[in-house]
């Protein structure tokens, strides 16, 4: 990721962060989860508990705060896993922890949505070894699977905004084969409109997304330029 400009998955992205944190002397460890795929479907895959990574750092007050590298609508702040606080970041998004009743220990992390909170994932507290994630890999990088049915670039920009690039089942049904979806969110000063995501008096959140094609020298440069990676797009050629 580092040397090449590759990208990876989220248990990559969260080993990478974890070393970071306890080189600069924090406790941290990466943590399991689960995608949630929607309100009203619960996890998936079938038979394997923790398939999603993140990072989880804990400070000796008792607070935690959970980094979350790998996931495409990943925060750009560490949220603190405190339960019912609305937080709200630098794009204009918010997120909220919710407690699992059915799990004790786990949490869920909330995400502000088109006016709405919608669950994201969820998440225990255990530190786990990279080695307890074995089944889910095995899981994703199954021909076949849905994981494998596009790719998704994303990055934070230092103003803010988030970033991204994205085919097939990561881009939505609307975009026909052979394009990508860019999409680039970001929050507007200090404003006083309300018009966000965020409840009033909350800054507007400019939203623009566009198709490209994927086998074009514009998605390239973008993919380079932007987006920091100097591996071949998928596609293009």
């Amino acid at each position: 990721m580092l040397i090449r400009g590759e990208g990876a998955v989220c248990f990559e992205h969260s080993a990478l962060l974890e070393h970071v944190f306890k080189e600069l002397g924090f406790e941290a460890g990466v943590v399991g989860g689960q995608i949630w795929r929607s309100k009203e479907i619960g996890f998936v895959p079938p038979g394997v508990r923790a398939y999603h990574a993140s990072v989880l750092v804990r400070f000796p007050d008792g607070s935690s705060y959970q980094c979350d590298a790998g996931h495409p609508l990943r925060s750009l702040e560490p949220v603190e896993v405190v339960e019912g606080r609305e937080q709200w970041q630098a794009d204009g998004r918010g997120f909220r922890v919710s407690r699992e009743s059915d799990e004790p220990g786990a949490w869920t992390l909330e995400q502000f949505i088109q006016g709405e909170w919608a669950r994201q994932h969820r998440s225990w507290p255990e530190f786990r070894p990279l080695s307890n994630f074995n089944g889910a890999v095995d899981i994703i990088t199954t021909p076949g699977h849905p994981f494998r049915g596009g790719w998704v670039l994303s990055i934070c920009r230092p103003d803010g905004a988030h970033v991204s690039v994205a085919t097939g089942g990561w881009a939505g049904s609307e975009v026909p084969p052979g394009h990508a979806k860019h999409v680039v969110r970001k929050q507007e000063g200090e404003g006083q409109g309300g018009k966000g995501d965020g409840p009033g008096g909350r800054a507007p959140v400019v939203h623009t997304e566009r198709v490209i094609p994927i086998d074009s020298e514009e998605l390239r440069a973008l993919a380079a330029g932007e987006l920091r990676t100097t591996c071949q797009v998928p596609g293009s050629g």
